[in-house]
């Protein structure tokens, strides 16, 4: 029995700390000494005199059977669809994508990487986490615009998701410059959203997008589900 993937993308970073721009495989980072991110979760009880631990499995390929804390594992990889460098997908599991919806559109670098990575995107399980005011109220119109969006996109780059949400999204006042503060308030006061330029305002459910994500999550394999997800 296999417990890890020995292909498992990890990023490389320096010993600064900072992203090199590079992923390798799970084993070659280990055999390499590779700076690469990780978590430990340590669980302290009775004031401070347990500590909780877990035995590693016997078959693990790095300390088999030693004790370890209660929980640990690599680091996400998230990336930016618009920089100059962004992972292969086809070296994960599954990838969860987020885009926000502009003049029907979702952004351009979104739509490149969607398009020129479709085929290893649709080899694997996909969520599509689509960001709109629109998925704020319960107007028929606007979720079919929202759905239309969704569908325009899957023509334009032929990556057709497992799964997907519609989230509201946020409006950060504070960032916009004049004109399109007034354009952001008419499309929230379109949108029966009460709005002053000088707030930022978010408008996500993060409940149910949470179940979104937990309910990916579990459709999973559980050959795959403690491997690496990508967010573009």
């Amino acid at each position: 029995m296999q417990q890890n993937d020995p292909g498992e993308l990890l990023e490389v970073f320096d010993a600064g700390g900072q992203p090199t721009g590079r992923a390798k495989p799970r084993s070659a980072i280990h055999l390499d000494g590779d700076w690469h991110r990780a978590f430990h979760c340590w669980i302290v009880r009775n004031g401070g005199r347990e500590v909780v631990l877990q035995r590693r499995s016997l078959v693990k390929d790095t300390f088999p059977g030693r004790w370890d804390a209660a929980a640990a594992g690599h680091d996400l990889r998230l990336c930016d669809a618009a920089e100059t460098i962004v992972p292969d997908p086809a070296g994960f599991d599954a990838a969860v994508l987020a885009a926000s919806v502009h003049m029907g559109q979702y952004q351009s670098a979104f739509r490149r990487f969607a398009r020129k990575k479709h085929a290893a995107l649709n080899a694997m399980p996909t969520a599509f986490i689509s960001v709109s005011l629109s998925a704020a109220g319960d107007d028929p119109g606007d979720l079919a615009g929202l759905a239309a969006c969704a569908k325009r996109l899957e023509r334009q780059t032929s990556w057709r998701p497992t799964t997907i949400c519609h989230a509201a999204g946020a409006m950060p006042f504070t960032a916009y410059n004049p004109i399109i503060k007034l354009v952001m308030k008419s499309i929230a006061r379109r949108r029966g959203q009460l709005v002053e330029t000088s707030e930022d305002y978010d408008f996500t459910d993060y409940a149910s997008l949470g179940e979104f994500v937990d309910a990916f999550m579990a459709s999973v394999e559980p050959s795959t589900r403690q491997d690496r997800l990508v967010a573009a």
